[in-house]
């Protein structure tokens, strides 16, 4: 390690922590229970796997301490008693001398960083990295420092997540005041006639059945569900078609204006407007194709729906 402050020096991993043996403690995957009085930590993404009944398997050392996923480069903080899980894991106690949650975010860094060789093993990798060794006093500073900035981050992300939920308010309620009238209030107050969404189609239709015969490595576009994403057309994973000149499906042509919804499946009242030409193009039997009158611009019709 290079630039390290004056009073801080660098030392390997492996003399920061003792390894502790857990060779008799594992339990099986097939054994966790959802829930008992003794966590069990392993090498998976969830804090904490399972939970045991067994008091016999509980790791015999002073917590806390960093459980090390051999497989999966996962660091854990313990400071509560727990059996070992499964497989491949290492739990590692911090020496007297270091900071234990600054050890923990030192370890979590390396890592993070470590050469990702799959489900091979990375404890040895780990071992022979260097970390700095701050002053005691440095130590403890460090930490609340890294505490103090997280809690701002993680306020921020709570913001953030409130600020997204009241947009998504504010975008349905404009969308609302938009065909009240309330955004463009005329004087005259006349009222606006209301129509049923037939009487504003030209044509109205869903894809046919049977469009698998007619699938090709190039050709027509041909518009599934899945790309009606976000209420707009996304052609980035489209499926092609060759079709016959005489073929039922051709009524399910589009064209500039035309508006498409889904009407099955995850994605369904999900729309889209064709703006511009995208070629020959047709749609699937889960989307239907809707084809505005004269009556009413395509547009203004599609922010409705």
């Amino acid at each position: 390690m290079v630039d390290l402050p004056e009073s801080w020096v660098a030392i390997a991993l492996s003399d920061a922590v003792s390894n502790i043996a857990i060779t008799d403690k594992k339990i099986p995957q097939k054994e966790y229970l959802s829930e008992g009085a003794y966590p069990v930590f392993d090498q998976g993404r969830d804090y904490i796997g399972g939970y045991s009944e067994k008091k016999e398997k509980l790791v015999d050392c002073e917590l806390p301490v960093l459980v090390f996923g051999d497989h999966t480069r996962v660091v854990k903080f313990v400071s509560q008693p727990f059996a070992p899980g499964a497989d491949g894991i290492k739990v590692l106690q911090p020496q007297l001398f270091y900071n234990p949650r600054l050890l923990e975010y030192f370890t979590r860094h390396i890592a993070t960083h470590l050469t990702n060789h799959g489900y091979a093993r990375h404890y040895q990798h780990l071992m022979k990295s260097e970390i700095p060794l701050p002053p005691t006093n440095e130590q403890h500073r460090i930490v609340a420092k890294i505490e103090e900035l997280f809690s701002e981050l993680d306020k921020g992300i709570e913001n953030l997540k409130t600020a997204r939920a009241q947009l998504k308010v504010y975008r349905q309620a404009l969308l609302k005041h938009a065909f009240e009238g309330k955004l463009t209030a005329i004087s005259s107050g006349a009222a606006w006639p209301e129509k049923a969404l037939g009487d504003l189609l030209d044509f109205l239709t869903s894809g046919s059945r049977g469009w698998a015969q007619y699938y090709a490595a190039a050709g027509d576009l041909f518009i599934r569900a899945q790309n009606i994403k976000h209420d707009q057309l996304d052609l980035s994973d489209i499926a092609f078609v060759s079709l016959p000149e005489r073929t039922e499906g051709l009524r399910t042509r589009v064209k500039i204006g035309d508006l498409l919804i889904t009407i099955t499946g995850a994605n369904v009242t999900k729309s889209a407007l064709v703006e511009r030409d995208v070629g020959t193009a047709y749609v699937s039997q889960h989307v239907a194709l809707c084809r505005p009158t004269a009556e009413v611009i395509p547009r203004f019709l599609y922010w409705f729906i």
